[in-house]
Formats: structure tokens, sequence, C-alpha cells
């Protein structure tokens, strides 16, 4: 059974110039003389999974609300907590108390 651990924002690359895009998760785009004509651009919120497995098959979420609420459907107790990278945390709530354990994905 895998684990939602986060979600956290999505984001790619954008040559200011031509309009090209490229993924973070990929070779570096620009070259030696470059890099000034890209940009980091944010494209949504994803789930990050314990595993450290990104995304679910999907574009990301166009909001952190949208991505919270398909977290919630899967795991009803869950409880979200931001972190200073822009991620938020996703654990579950247990008689009232938040507890430290991840919400379950089955």
């Amino acid at each position: 059974m895998r684990q939602i651990k986060r979600i956290d924002m999505t984001w790619h690359y954008l040559n200011k110039i031509n309009g090209t895009t490229a993924s973070p998760f990929s070779a570096c785009p620009w070259g030696a003389g470059d890099k000034d004509e890209w940009e980091r651009v944010k494209t949504g919120y994803t789930i990050v999974f314990e595993d450290g497995t990104r995304g679910i098959g999907r574009k990301p979420f166009k909001t952190l609300d949208e991505a919270k609420k398909w977290v919630l459907n899967i795991v009803p107790n869950a409880v979200f907590s931001d972190l200073f990278d822009g991620g938020t945390a996703v654990g579950r709530q247990i008689n009232n108390r938040p507890q430290r354990g991840q919400g379950d994905l089955k």
C-alpha cells in the first residue's frame, strides 16, 4: 500500500525568447551563454508518495486546494501542514489528534 507523503508545487523551465519548456528532471536546457533566457515557472501541484514517486499519472492540479481535495477523497482524515520549501505535508488525524503517520493509498 503506497502512502502519501506530501503535496509539492510543480514547475518547469520556460525559454522567454521562443516559449520552449523543459522539465526540471531532464538535462539542463540552457547552454553556456543563454541561461538568462530561461526562467522557472510554477505549473501547479502534485502528490508525492513515501517511495519517492511524484504525480498520479495526470497533469498537476491547478491549485493547492484542488490537490488537498483529491487527497481528502483518498484519506478522509488527512491533516495538512505547510513546509518551509512550499510543499504541504500530509498526515492523519486519529482521535482528534494529528499523527505523524501518513495517509494510506489503496
